[in-house]
């Protein structure tokens, strides 16, 4: 693959390096590495077009995941009220002048989880706070009811608690939808609505791994305090109901939980029914057990190397190499807690402990000159070069920083010499750069389209 007709740059008896070379040839050795990049960065000019300055070549956005999900990473905690779902329903005076609806939009939600979540039939609920996923997701109030009143927040991080609603009535003979009238009376044959359900949905955008809590707070009776002030106990529920109306990707992914208001009453699970929107995940779930839970995350980057065997080739996979950070971090919570011992408001969550644990995985080499691959504080010398072989090569490694990709690799070449090639810095011709795991590499002699680079007009 990599045939580099170093003749030509060579003048007439200029010296080969050798072992125990003379000052002259460390020299020559550095003048003709630095000659043999300029050739390289110049044919990628021509190749692709002239470079931008601010060009970076870490194409990964900060490549974060929860297990296999994968992530834009690095946004800011955003939390938006958006329109909760819509009903299409239709008022009406029914018999005996008595409110009626009819509900045309949704119907498979209507339909199903009141059956998925009948009154005064008991599930066993956890305390779980959700975990954000790569992508940003929707949480719609679907339903409640109940005879106590109580407001229902979204946290995301440490970002001030959004009040999404305020349930005010009492009725709990039946759910109430979105936009469903809470107060009406009718005169004369004419439907007088004064009140009616205010139920937003929430547009939550979050760095992936930020714990999101989803609860009910100021629960009353009528006017009267309750014993529980906050719950966040919950149950999710399996359906296969789609909703209607809302952002939804083909490849999107809902889930419906439902939540209890008091932990001491019918725990039917049916006082509040949530559904959560991911395009394409939804968050998932991490138990609070002893007002403690953990959140695993992992950063992962491909990186595609050029090792400089040739000055034309653009395959970008003489070495192929997967690097991973994994981290636990471990939250612990704390409580206001009345005189009676119960749980009220949230005080802290901190992050009491974190561990990290690095490895790289090799995937595929291309190339026959032999390296030493460098990530982080670890040296690896012991690789074969192999031209154009799929391979899977796992080594623990540390002090990988992945914001900084401290990635590189010394090359010996034909000529005995040892170059260096390091990550580029921005504006620099690349001869490594950082892609997504998902990102397969190219044929040999295939050069990566262009479609990979920024490149300016």
């Amino acid at each position: 693959m990599k045939h580099l007709l170093i003749n030509s740059l060579f003048a007439t008896g200029a010296l080969i390096l050798l072992n125990g070379c003379t000052t002259n040839e460390v020299m020559d050795s550095a003048s003709l590495e630095q000659q043999q990049k300029q050739t390289y960065a110049d044919n990628f000019v021509k190749k692709y077009g002239t470079i931008s300055p601010t060009q970076t070549w870490d194409f990964t956005g900060g490549k974060v995941s929860l297990g296999t999900r994968a992530s834009r990473g690095g946004e800011d905690i955003s939390i938006e009220l958006v329109d909760g779902l819509d009903w299409g329903l239709e008022e009406s005076v029914g018999e005996g002048n008595k409110y009626a609806f009819t509900v045309t939009k949704n119907l498979a939600i209507y339909n199903d989880v009141p059956l998925k979540l009948p009154d005064k039939v008991k599930h066993q609920g956890e305390s779980a706070i959700l975990v954000a996923p790569s992508n940003d997701f929707y949480i719609y109030p679907i339903s409640c009811q109940g005879q106590w009143t109580h407001k229902f927040y979204v946290r995301v991080g440490d970002a001030e608690p959004v009040e999404v609603y305020h349930k005010f009535w009492t009725d709990y003979t039946k759910p109430y939808l979105n936009g469903m009238a809470t107060n009406s009376s009718v005169k004369d044959g004419v439907l007088n609505v004064t009140k009616r359900a205010e139920m937003p949905g929430v547009h939550v955008t979050a760095p992936t791994g930020t714990p999101v809590e989803i609860y009910l707070d100021k629960i009353q009776n009528g006017s009267q305090p309750m014993t529980s002030t906050v719950t966040g106990s919950a149950i999710v529920i399996n359906t296969d109901a789609r909703p209607e109306g809302v952002p939804l990707e083909e490849n999107s992914i809902v889930q419906y939980i439902g939540i209890e208001d008091r932990y001491d009453y019918d725990l039917d699970y049916n006082d509040m029914v949530l559904c959560v929107v991911g395009n394409p995940d939804t968050p998932p779930t991490e138990k609070i057990i002893d007002d403690k839970y953990s959140i695993k995350t992992n950063i992962t980057k491909r990186y595609m190397i050029e090792d400089l065997g040739a000055t034309d080739d653009f395959d970008f996979n003489d070495i192929v190499v997967d690097v991973t950070e994994n981290t636990t971090e471990t939250h612990h919570r704390t409580y206001k807690v009345d005189s009676d011992g119960n749980k009220g408001e949230l005080i802290t969550d901190i992050v009491t402990n974190t561990s990290k644990t690095q490895k790289a995985v090799i995937r595929h080499l291309g190339g026959r000159l032999p390296f030493t691959l460098k990530i982080g504080n670890t040296t690896i010398d012991d690789i074969t070069p192999q031209l154009d072989v799929d391979v899977e090569i796992t080594k623990n490694v540390s002090g990988w920083i992945p914001d900084r990709n401290n990635v590189s690799v010394e090359v010996q070449q034909k000529s005995g010499a040892v170059y260096t090639v390091t990550f580029p810095k921005a504006g620099e011709a690349p001869m490594i750069i950082a892609v997504s795991p998902e990102q397969k590499w190219m044929g040999e002699r295939k050069s990566v389209p262009s479609s990979w680079f920024y490149i300016p007009e």
